[in-house]
């Protein structure tokens, strides 16, 4: 056995290159959320045929899950699509799933916006689009505004701040904001 380094097994090896690949693929994500901004989204006001819109406090106590990647995506070609799912409880939504997706190219940059659609257990959906994402302190932010939904939400409007845990296989995020609807 023939090694670059004499004091290195080929089992250690082996174990440092993976371990510089998942540091490299976690930068990566930690780069497309760094330097994902977008400055170009105006949130429009809602009309409310009802006129009952109301500002409320909106709390994502906890959302879990997995992130995993699709190349070649039909849905991003010639792009990889980044696909991220989970569950959560909310207020005003209680239990949901989310689903988190975008196009990201091999240089980690996002090549659509990124969005994120909350189902509640009863169907209803808010939609969001994420402008912008950054770390603090090993900790990931990521903005959000509310670009309406289904059932209760439609037209709902608003923002939301999340903090936690990212990487390249999961998530666990809380935050809040306001929601109006």
């Amino acid at each position: 056995m023939a090694s670059c380094n004499e004091d290195l097994s080929t089992n250690e090896f082996e174990t440092q290159e993976k371990n510089i690949i998942i540091e490299n693929a976690k930068q990566s994500v930690q780069t497309v959320f760094s330097n994902y901004e977008n400055k170009d989204l105006v949130q429009s006001k809602s009309s409310f045929q009802n006129g009952k819109a109301i500002a409320r406090i909106f709390k994502i106590h906890r959302s879990i899950g997995t992130v995993s990647s699709v190349y070649p995506s039909e849905e991003c070609s010639p792009y990889a699509q980044v696909i991220t799912t989970g569950e959560g409880n909310a207020t005003f939504v209680g239990h949901f799933t989310v689903l988190i997706k975008y196009c990201v190219d091999m240089g980690g940059n996002p090549q659509s916006l990124i969005t994120a659609d909350m189902t509640a257990a009863n169907g209803d959906v808010i939609n969001t689009i994420m402008i912008r994402g950054y770390y603090i302190d090993n900790l990931f932010y990521s903005d959000y505004i509310i670009v309406g939904g289904t059932g209760r939400f439609e037209n709902a409007t608003g923002n939301i701040t999340l903090y936690g845990l990212y990487d390249t296989e999961a998530f666990n995020v809380e935050g809040e904001g306001l929601i109006t609807f």
